[in-house]
């Protein structure tokens, strides 16, 4: 695209650095975007400025640095001359350069041969490691056999000189028998105290065994006596809290129903016009047996009493609502006297179960 205004490379191309230098440049100054041109560039440098809108622009002598007013937005460029090099210029001898090539090549060549002698005298130090290693296999087993050789030429010579021994101590054959029987009788006797003793300890062992039998019975017996003991104290454990929980449920029933009875029996007194603790009267004691003993009958009692009363014209009604009034109260002490009755009647049971 830039071709056609001169220029050949950008700024970025036409050197080289180590990395992190070539980074810092990229970074600070952007050369990856500086164009550099060439005599063609330099002469068409307006039209290069207002076109391509570049910041920076090379040509072979000059450098243009272009920019843009913040107060006026008009472009203005400015230039400068290029120094000639003077750090970067390197001049070489091409004829000692290329003596240097040739001497560089003979020298790779006598390495390479080197190497390759290197690589021979290796491959010989590994044969004569490995024979080395051989020979030192060699020397051991032969080290080895001459000491099993020396080994046997000792246990030789010393069966030699037992034989020698032997043949110098001439031996009695018969003193050497009568004395060999004397030990075996000795010995035959000697048997037999240790089977009889054994037989003994047999017999001893089978008593011992049998009676080990018997504890071992006993101590199962008792084991599962003392088992079932245990059971059975449990159980009785268990009833015997059980019993006293009931006993106690039952206890704290009869207080309910004496601390009931009391204040039942303070409102009959006090339906009564009874003073406390004063004996109930012949004349209440047969009222109260002349009831009926069923609230069905009590209830029938009533309904009669009623009726018979309404059958009445000339009564007053103070005398009616009188009436009526001990009518309600009489209900209400027989029925509060038939709960107490059941409940009585419950707890004589219960302590009878007990």
């Amino acid at each position: 695209m830039f071709r056609r205004y001169g220029f050949f490379s950008y700024l970025r191309e036409l050197f080289d650095a180590p990395q992190p230098v070539m980074s810092y440049l990229c970074q600070q100054y952007h050369i990856y975007e500086v164009p550099v041109g060439t005599e063609k560039t330099r002469n068409m440098i307006e039209r290069v400025i207002s076109e391509t809108k570049l910041r920076q622009i090379y040509t072979a002598d000059e450098k243009y640095t272009v920019k843009v007013s913040s107060y006026t937005n008009q472009t203005i460029s400015s230039n400068i001359s290029l120094k000639p090099a003077q750090f970067l210029n390197v001049t070489v001898d091409t004829e000692e350069r290329r003596q240097l090539d040739i001497q560089f090549q003979q020298i790779n060549r006598k390495l390479e041969l080197l190497n390759s002698q290197i690589t021979i005298l290796r491959e010989r130090l590994k044969s004569l490691e490995r024979r080395d290693n051989e020979l030192r296999q060699q020397k051991k087993e032969l080290l080895g056999q001459k000491s099993k050789r020396k080994q046997l030429e000792s246990k030789i010579s010393m069966k030699y000189e037992s034989l020698r021994q032997l043949e110098q101590d001439a031996i009695n054959v018969e003193e050497e028998s009568e004395q060999a029987n004397v030990k075996i009788k000795r010995i035959n006797s000697q048997k037999v105290k240790l089977v009889s003793e054994f037989m003994q300890l047999i017999k001893n062992c089978m008593t011992l065994n049998k009676h080990r039998t018997d504890l071992v019975l006993q101590s199962t017996t008792t084991a599962f006596r003392k088992n079932r003991l245990e059971a059975e104290r449990k159980a009785a454990m268990i009833q015997l809290k059980a019993t006293e929980q009931q006993f106690t449920e039952l206890e704290e029933r009869r207080r309910v129903l004496s601390k009931n009875c009391k204040g039942l029996m303070r409102k009959a007194e006090q339906a009564c016009d009874m003073a406390p603790n004063e004996k109930i009267s012949e004349y209440h004691r047969n009222a109260f047996l002349a009831l009926p003993s069923t609230l069905d009958e009590i209830d029938a009692l009533l309904n009669e009493e009623k009726s018979r009363a309404s059958c009445f014209t000339g009564l007053s009604a103070s005398v009616v609502e009188e009436y009526n009034k001990r009518a309600e109260e009489i209900q209400q002490m027989t029925l509060e006297l038939q709960e107490k009755k059941e409940e009585l009647d419950d707890f004589r049971q219960s302590i009878s179960q007990v």
